[in-house]
């Protein structure tokens, strides 16, 4: 372990493939290699597939997310994700379009010991397919924190944010009035299958981390969570399981596979698996 875990442990902070169900999820790339300086762009390219069973709709979409970010502005990032989308429901038929395209920015404050913060805040902009279900019909906003702390061994993370909609309004399901968050998605009323969410809550991600020097692996088991906090809804939790693992390819890519299974009574999707292929430039 050593100075070189400590480095590479707290980029990894801020530092997942996208997968669905949690809006942390989009919060910075990791650096390939912690050592690089020289690299001003990070480009990735992730794959997922995702079973879910939403408000009796049930089915699995594929979606692939080309990303880029900007961090040529030392401790600032900037960059923003469009993610493709190909859906499949057990009741017949395909759907092909995009989902929402996300920008973000985030600010990491100068590590301290062991230990750093970074703040963040990501916008996601209405341009999706939301009459199939792909995507919102509004926009949100999403700040949050996110905390790292390296041990000898071990490194513990944990990051907390507020989903806030702008301008949104719950719709009909089949022309049934419901309080579910789900119906966020469609003008109509279509269920939003892919990342349901609600118009206002916590989400939250928690875990910890290490480096196997002998295997070159960094593997990541965390815990995502959602808090429901919308008026008129009534508390709900979501909650899954998650194991990742990121394995550098040379000095400037890397390889991120992940899989999700989610654990409590009410689920927002129910397993998912991602590979993603990032590099620093």
């Amino acid at each position: 372990m050593g100075r070189n875990w400590i480095l590479c442990a707290l980029t990894l902070v801020c530092a997942q493939p996208v997968v669905a169900s949690c809006g942390l999820h989009g919060c910075p790339l990791e650096v390939a290699t912690p050592n690089i300086t020289d690299s001003a762009f990070r480009l990735q390219a992730a794959i997922q597939q995702t079973a879910f069973d939403v408000e009796g709709i049930s089915g699995d979409y594929t979606q692939i997310t080309p990303r880029i970010e900007y961090t040529g502005v030392r401790n600032l990032i900037f960059g923003g994700y469009l993610p493709l989308v190909s859906l499949r429901k057990d009741t017949g038929g395909a759907d092909f379009g995009i989902g929402n395209a996300v920008v973000l920015a985030e600010y990491a404050a100068p590590p301290l010991d062991n230990f750093s913060v970074a703040f963040g805040l990501q916008y996601e902009i209405p341009i999706g397919d939301h009459e199939a279900g792909m995507a919102d019909d509004h926009q949100e906003l999403l700040p949050y924190i996110s905390l790292f702390r390296a041990g000898r061994i071990f490194g513990a993370f944990a990051r907390l944010g507020f989903r806030k909609a702008l301008g949104s309004e719950k719709h009909a399901v089949n022309d049934e009035p419901s309080d579910h968050e789900h119906e966020h998605g469609g003008e109509e009323g279509t269920v939003l299958v892919v990342g349901p969410h609600a118009g206002e809550e916590i989400v939250y991600r928690f875990g910890i981390t290490t480096h196997l020097d002998n295997l070159n692996l960094t593997p990541v088991l965390y815990v995502d969570g959602q808090h429901v906090v919308e008026a008129g809804i009534g508390v709900r939790d979501f909650a899954a399981v998650g194991l990742a693992v990121s394995v550098p390819i040379g000095p400037r890519y890397q390889l991120s596979p992940r899989v999700e299974v989610s654990f409590t009574d009410e689920v927002r999707f129910k397993r998912g698996a991602s590979v993603a292929i990032s590099a620093s430039f």
